[in-house]
């Protein structure tokens, strides 16, 4: 599961906020603002969010705005996982006839279709575990 920082940052870059190259520091991960050139995103490690021109002068973000971007970030990642997933299914049953492994495999697009993209990993980690097994 993504941290709250990382569905934050997913959220400001689906939008169009770009890694910022002036501002440094080490607490915030810093994005320019799209639309508002010399305004900056301020991401905290635990997922706080700020606004402003700079550090000390920007203001932390109302929880409702944090929450939509939380949840929509982490729908952005699961969709970039499932793809991921996906491709590396279709590509392991291309590679290997052996019977097992294509149910293994099948349950695992099950699992990310259902959206269910942690237990869709979990399969598929076990159906790589088992191509291994039986190549040996």
């Amino acid at each position: 599961m993504p941290t709250q920082h990382d569905s934050i940052v997913a959220a400001l870059t689906k939008r169009g906020a770009k890694p910022a190259t002036t501002i440094r520091t080490s607490k915030y991960t810093v994005l320019e603002q799209a639309t508002r050139p010399g305004h900056y995103w301020f991401i905290g490690r635990a997922g706080a969010l700020r606004s402003g021109k700079t550090v000390t002068a920007s203001v932390s973000l109302p929880e409702n705005v944090r929450r939509t971007l939380i949840a929509e970030g982490t729908n952005a990642m699961n969709i970039a996982a499932s793809l991921a997933i996906g491709a590396e299914i279709a590509q392991m049953l291309a590679d290997n006839p052996r019977q097992r492994a294509r149910d293994m495999l099948r349950r695992a697009a099950e699992e990310v279709c259902a959206g269910r993209i942690s237990q869709a990993r979990l399969v598929l980690g076990k159906a790589r575990a088992c191509l291994v097994k039986e190549r040996v």
